[in-house]
């Protein structure tokens, strides 16, 4: 790909990305020399080897996370540790405000600071657009067949100027 084109996006590698979050496949986000390797919650089948979860800004605020200094900046996302006792039903419950009657007693949680900031708020605007919940299963180490996307590819694909 030329320097021209990756400055400016590719929206088809958002397009990818989106599809392969349907589907429960990882994806990296990567920007500014900051990387996030990431599994939808909603499509995951397992937690194995995730540390932790990214969720949006609102779900945060609605988990009580504000009041942690890694999670104090209300408008972006914050990631959290992954919690002893994680386990798919937990991360969904955690995710899905739905299920908060269903399941009240969760936490409490370890916000942690946020590698890249306009990576992590990509991650969860690449989640609306796929149409699942803002909230991700985050790895540490590269998950070999994950599809790789930017930022700018997902402003590209979110651009109503390319309809």
């Amino acid at each position: 790909m030329s320097e021209a084109r990756a400055a400016k996006g590719n929206a088809r590698q958002a397009a990818r990305a989106i599809d392969a979050l349907r589907r429960g496949w990882p994806v990296e986000i990567s920007g500014d020399g900051q990387s996030l390797m990431l599994v939808a919650v909603e499509t995951a089948t397992n937690v194995d080897g995730a540390t932790g979860m990214l969720l949006s800004a609102s779900r945060a605020a609605t988990l009580k996370l504000a009041n942690q200094r890694a999670a104090a900046d209300t408008a972006s996302p914050v990631l959290i540790s992954a919690p002893t006792d994680f386990d798919l039903s937990l991360a969904i419950a955690i995710a899905d405000p739905a299920l908060d009657l269903r399941f009240p007693m969760k936490g409490p949680f370890q916000a942690q600071t946020l590698p890249n900031r306009s990576v992590a708020t990509a991650a969860i605007e690449l989640a609306r657009l796929a149409g699942l919940l803002p909230a991700y299963l985050v790895f540490e180490t590269s998950i070999a067949d994950a599809l790789q996307v930017t930022p700018r590819d997902i402003e590209q694909f979110d651009d109503s100027q390319m309809l």
